[in-house]
């Protein structure tokens, strides 16, 4: 948190209130941005980076973090023909899907995969 003290001191900079906001934000996505959900690698990455920044990767379980992100690469088992990169979003079957018709044109994205490597 910045606050000014009425001596006019310069603002301090809570590190680790900052750093707990990113380790949660990489982990889950609170409610009002879970709409976000297509961009989830994405802000994963800029979370990550943050806790980075913050020397604060501790915070971070990083085994279920990079199961997560393996978990949007699609395998040959499942998506026959696929030449790789990564979803931004977890990818439902078809039979779980509300529009199975469309799972079809479910594709891997360069801008996902970018930040997911």
């Amino acid at each position: 948190r910045l606050s000014m003290g009425g001596d006019g001191a310069e603002p301090e900079f809570d590190w680790e209130r900052h750093a707990r906001y990113f380790a949660k934000y990489a982990q889950e996505l609170p409610e009002p941005l879970q709409s976000n959900e297509v961009n989830r690698v994405t802000l994963f990455y800029f979370s990550l980076s943050a806790l980075d920044l913050l020397d604060r990767l501790d915070l971070l379980d990083k085994e279920r973090a990079v199961n997560w992100l393996y978990s949007l690469q699609p395998s040959q088992k499942d998506r026959p023909g696929c030449i790789g990169g990564f979803y931004g979003y977890p990818l439902l079957p078809p039979e779980a899907s509300e529009h199975p018709e469309c799972w079809a044109h479910q594709h891997t994205h360069i801008a996902n995969t970018y930040t997911a490597l």
